[in-house]
């Protein structure tokens, strides 16, 4: 994942992207649990309203897989079908994580980068 390009792919500098995809990484996990308990509950609305929140969020900054995944959730919550919804939350949940932990990497990275370049 290349965040310059993305950043400016959607049009923000690298500094505002950074931003929101932090936000993002704040707001997301709330949502996926709210999916999960609407999912379970067998709460069309609760589950629509979370799959449609992160669909957008993430759409909005470019992460595409986990918009479209989200976006197949939303559709068959919206069908009625939210016992199959299971393989597309999982594999939701873990696209998450894969960017939770680029972004943690990511940040430990420009950290230890800037930090070695500030030294004699």
């Amino acid at each position: 994942m290349d965040i310059a390009h993305i950043a400016r792919a959607i049009g923000l500098e690298e500094a505002e992207y950074r931003e929101l995809l932090d936000l993002f990484m704040q707001v997301t996990p709330a949502d996926l649990r709210s999916l999960e308990s609407a999912l379970g509950a067998g709460d069309v609305e609760g589950a629509q309203r979370a799959a449609h929140s992160i669909k957008g969020a993430s759409s909005n900054l470019g992460l595409t897989e986990i918009g479209e995944t989200a976006a197949r959730i939303e559709t068959m919550v919206l069908a009625g079908r939210l016992a199959e919804t299971a393989d597309l939350f999982s594999e939701l949940g873990a696209r998450l994580e894969r960017l939770a932990r680029f972004v943690a990497i990511e940040k430990i990275d420009r950290l230890l980068g800037a930090s070695s370049g500030a030294r004699p």
